[in-house]
């Protein structure tokens, strides 16, 4: 199954991959765990944030992740040429970026997978709203 690479802009997101979905949906949940300490390259330990993506239907955030509402405000693709195997291949891989909703859903809607998507119909159905991303609104 092909995968989309996708980012997020987010003060916290800076030097993040880019994740690498299943789906990439108008409207995306993105998880943001607590603060976890890992390996250095100086000695100890550094605190460092964890970041993934509700991208399947059925996806819920454990209790200790913070979860943001995005909307996607870019796609394209990008063409790979290389070797493997010895082989010579060429492949188109998909990409796109999310931002942060200008109005957050309540915790509740982002916690519960079946609300969400009652939330992200009812954004689909509703004229100007945040379902047009802020570069085509101003």
């Amino acid at each position: 199954m092909t995968t989309t690479s996708v980012t997020l802009t987010h003060p916290d997101w800076h030097a993040h991959p880019a994740l690498q979905l299943k789906r990439a949906p108008l409207y995306l949940r993105f998880v943001r765990s607590r603060f976890k300490l890992v390996p250095s390259n100086r000695p100890g330990l550094q605190a460092q944030l964890e970041w993934d993506a509700l991208d399947q239907p059925g996806d819920t955030p454990a209790d200790d992740e913070d979860v943001f509402a995005t909307v996607r405000t870019d796609s394209w693709t990008v063409h790979v040429d290389g070797t493997r195997n010895g082989r010579r291949f060429g492949e188109w891989w998909p990409g796109a970026s999310y931002r942060l909703c200008d109005a957050q859903p309540t915790a509740e809607i982002l916690r519960d997978a079946e609300r969400w998507r009652a939330w992200c119909h009812e954004q689909l159905t509703t004229l100007p709203g945040p379902s047009v991303p802020r570069t085509e609104r101003e």
